[in-house]
């Protein structure tokens, strides 16, 4: 900063002196503007980053931590119904059977407790039925296979038969307890250890941790057909839903790709995330139908049609409204809701096509949605620069929620 006697000293060395002072001023001046303006940027960058979570971003619950986040109030409305089943609803009671495995009776005392008179040749008859449904007493069932040999009486040459091709060994678990194991472990999600403490506590049987995952290794090998025909389904399916999620596999991030229709899922673990992963998983590659994801560019690099998935839509939108003052974000959300509603009424009444199901003034009022939108910010406005600078992250997912709405305001104008 300069002193009163520098100020002084530049004033008495004449005009040109003065204006290469000023000068210099305003260049330092908009060197320091231009770093306020970049790390302000970077701040709102580093806000906009450290307040995303699972409730507006891609990111998954997992990765929420153990905070509790501040409670938010639910996009679902209120149904007016009761809680509990609802009418017409398809219930499930225990019923009694006709042919119970094992029957108990309970018989009174053998003397009358009014006159005491004996009822030893009374005639008895069941009053009331009851039944109890329990496991029977868990053990393990020992087989033994054993080879028998014959000598012929005319050649004294000897027969044997032959053990079953998956008796190898002279004690071994059967596919029965191979099979219940796997179970446990890899649908139940069971970790190795405690599978192995089931079978050793409950049943009895001292698994290893090898036995198990030769076990899984079998079941593997035997489910290919099944793993190939469900590939083929979904590659074959109209519409598909898309995703991937990082997953540790020896300690190094892979990620778990999944394609899922309302019948089928298919997963595929690979070491990349993005189009090399997908080219070597095998169904975008050729796939005809409808891809639904979270319009991550691997996926648009796909010739199919592309559909984005309306949960992350709805995210992406709560993002934007979270650090921006606009209010479409609002107003898509909403009518992202009201076409899933519309929709799912629809269906119920049988109507094949969304449009029959909306009255000429639904169509009017989301007809009016995107013209507040684009007019709520005109292009070139000083606040539309100034809101683009500072919410620079949430910039992906306006784009995103754009290109959705664009093609979603053409067939509604249709």
């Amino acid at each position: 900063m300069l002193s009163r006697e520098e100020i002084l000293a530049v004033y008495e060395a004449g005009p040109e002196a003065v204006v290469a002072l000023v000068e210099r001023l305003l260049r330092e001046q908009s060197q320091l503007a231009q770093q306020v303006q970049t790390l302000a940027a970077r701040v709102q960058e580093l806000e906009t980053r450290l307040n995303k979570d699972s409730h507006n971003s891609h990111k998954p619950p997992s990765s929420d931590g153990l905070a509790k986040l501040p409670r938010r109030r639910s996009r679902r409305q209120r149904s007016g119904k009761t809680s509990g089943g609802q009418a017409g609803h398809l219930g499930f009671t225990l019923q009694p059977v006709a042919a119970p495995n094992q029957i108990v009776t309970h018989a009174p005392s053998p003397v009358c407790p009014h006159c005491q008179t004996s009822l030893e040749t009374a005639p008895r008859v069941i009053r009331e039925r009851r039944q109890v449904f329990e496991l029977p007493p868990l053990q393990p069932v020992v087989i033994e296979h054993q080879l028998l040999q014959v000598c012929c009486p005319q050649c004294q040459a000897v027969a044997a038969g032959q053990f079953p091709l998956d008796v190898t060994q002279p004690a071994q678990y059967g596919p029965g307890v191979k099979a219940l194991a796997v179970y446990l472990h890899e649908y139940q999600q069971i970790p190795m250890e405690r599978t192995q403490e089931f079978f050793s506590d409950v049943l009895h049987l001292p698994l290893s941790e090898g036995t198990l995952a030769h076990a899984r290794e079998t079941c593997a090998v035997r489910l290919e057909p099944v793993e190939t025909a469900i590939k083929q389904g979904v590659a074959q399916s109209a519409v598909v839903n898309f995703d991937e999620t990082g997953i540790r596999v020896e300690g190094r991030t892979h990620w778990l790709h999944v394609a899922s229709t309302p019948a089928l899922t298919y997963y595929a673990l690979q070491a990349k995330r993005g189009q090399s992963a997908m080219n070597a998983i095998g169904i975008l590659p050729d796939f005809k139908g409808t891809a639904v994801h979270d319009a991550l560019q691997a996926y648009l690099a796909y010739g199919c049609r592309h559909g984005l998935c309306n949960a992350h839509l709805l995210r992406d939108l709560t993002a934007a409204a979270e650090t921006t003052d606009q209010t479409w974000p609002k107003q898509i959300a909403e009518l992202l809701l009201a076409i899933k509603a519309a929709v799912a009424q629809a269906a119920t009444a049988g109507q094949a096509h969304l449009l029959r199901a909306i009255s000429a003034p639904d169509r009017t009022g989301l007809a009016s949605q995107p013209r507040a939108a684009t007019q709520a910010r005109p292009p070139g406005s000083a606040a539309r620069r100034s809101a683009a600078q500072s919410a620079a992250p949430t910039e992906k997912s306006c784009r995103g929620c754009a290109r959705f709405y664009a093609r979603l305001w053409r067939p509604l104008r249709q």
